[in-house]
C-alpha cells in the first residue's frame, strides 16, 4: 500500500473506489464497508486523518483515540488498499465542503465514492450525504452511502466504543469492535513492588489512547516474542499510596523478550479497584484474581480475542 500525505500526491485514477472517513477504531462497521470497498474490482483508496477529527475538535464525547496512531494504517495494508491518503486535519479543516471534493476529483476520473450515512466534511461540517448526493451528477462521480451497523440494539460508533472502554465494559466493546480493545505504550521503570509479593508487572507509559475504568483485567500482552496471557492493572494503586494513574501488566507465561513497546488486548474486567489494608492482602486478592484471569483466558484463546487480527506487526 502506498501512503501519501497530500492529494496531489496521489497518480491521475481511473474509475477507482474510493472511501473517507475518520475510521477511529476501525468497528465492525468499519470492516463492513472497508469489505464492501474490497469487493469492488478497481484501484482501492482510503483517505483519513492522522488523528481523529475529535481530538483536533475537543468534542466532549471525545476521550482518545480507539487504535494506536499507526496501528489504523497498517490495518487498511492489511484490507489490501492500492492507496492510503494520511491527511492533516490541520491543514484542511479551513476548506469548504466544495473545496474539499474538488480536491479529492482533481486526481480522480469518475471515482465510486463511499462514505458512511453520518459523513460530514468541510469547514464547520457542513458537507454531509444530501450533499454528496446533489453533487453527483454535476461533479461526475458514483456515491454509495453505508447505513449505520447495528449489533443486536446498540448501533455500531467510535463514540460508543470510547464510552465503553472508560467504563470498563470490555465484553461490550470487543462486541462493538470485532476484536478486543487494545492499548499500546513503552515500558517504563516501576517501583518493583509487585516484584516484592510475587506479582512482577510491566509498566506501560500512558498515551493518547481512550484509558480503561480503574481495576483489575483480564488481558493478553504483546511483548516482543509474542502475545501472553496476563492480568493488567488500571488504577492510583491506593494500597501503596500511589498519586498518579498506573497501567502494569502481569504476565502469567515466562517471556523471551519483552521489547521497548507492549501492546494490552483487555478481554475482561475482574474486579473494581480496592484499597487494601496491607500488602499482604493484596497478594492474596491477586492470587484469586488470577484464579479469575486463567479461568476467562481459558474461554476468550488469543485467536477469539483478536478475530483475526493477532499479527504481532499490527500493534507493535
Amino acid at each position: 500500500m502506498n501512503i501519501v500525505r497530500y492529494l496531489e500526491d496521489l497518480p491521475v485514477l481511473t474509475r477507482p473506489v474510493v472511501t473517507i472517513g475518520n475510521f477511529d477504531g476501525i468497528h465492525m462497521g468499519h470492516q463492513r464497508l472497508l469489505r464492501w470497498v474490497m469487493a469492488k474490482p478497481f484501484p482501492h483508496v482510503v483517505i483519513s486523518f492522522d488523528r481523529p477529527t475529535g481530538f483536533w475538535l475537543g468534542r466532549p464525547e471525545y476521550r482518545g483515540e480507539i487504535l494506536p496512531l499507526e496501528t489504523k494504517w497498517r490495518i487498511f495494508a492489511s484490507f489490501g488498499f492500492d492507496y492510503a491518503v494520511r491527511l492533516s486535519f490541520q491543514e484542511i479543516q479551513a476548506f469548504s465542503a466544495l473545496e474539499f471534493l474538488l480536491q479529492i476529483l482533481h486526481r480522480m476520473k469518475y471515482p465510486l465514492l463511499v462514505v458512511g450515512e453520518d459523513f460530514h466534511f468541510g469547514r464547520d461540517r457542513t458537507g454531509n450525504v444530501s450533499l454528496l448526493r446533489e453533487w453527483q451528477k454535476k461533479y461526475s462521480f458514483d456515491l454509495k452511502v453505508f447505513p449505520f451497523v447495528k449489533q443486536g440494539k446498540m448501533v455500531v460508533s467510535s463514540t460508543a466504543v470510547r464510552h465503553a472502554v472508560a467504563k470498563g465494559d470490555m465484553e461490550k466493546a470487543r462486541k462493538l469492535l470485532g476484536r478486543a480493545f487494545v492499548y499500546q505504550g513503552e515500558v517504563m521503570e516501576g517501583d518493583k513492588i509487585g516484584r516484592k509479593i510475587g506479582f512482577p508487572t510491566v509498566n506501560i507509559r500512558l498515551g493518547g489512547q481512550v484509558l480503561p475504568a480503574e481495576g483489575v483485567y483480564a488481558t493478553w500482552t504483546l511483548t516482543e516474542d509474542g502475545w501472553h496471557p496476563s492480568m493488567s492493572y488500571v488504577g492510583y494503586r491506593p494500597t501503596v499510596e500511589g498519586k498518579d494513574l498506573r497501567m502494569e501488566s502481569h504476565i502469567l507465561a515466562p517471556v523471551g523478550q519483552l521489547g521497548k513497546t507492549v501492546a494490552c488486548a483487555f478481554v475482561k474486567k475482574i474486579r473494581e479497584e480496592k484499597t487494601f489494608h496491607n500488602l499482604e492482602e493484596l497478594q492474596k486478592a491477586l492470587y484469586n484474581d488470577r484464579v479469575k484471569v486463567l479461568w476467562t483466558l481459558r474461554r476468550w484463546n488469543l485467536k477469539k480475542t483478536m478475530n483475526g487480527l493477532e499479527d504481532r506487526r499490527l500493534w507493535l
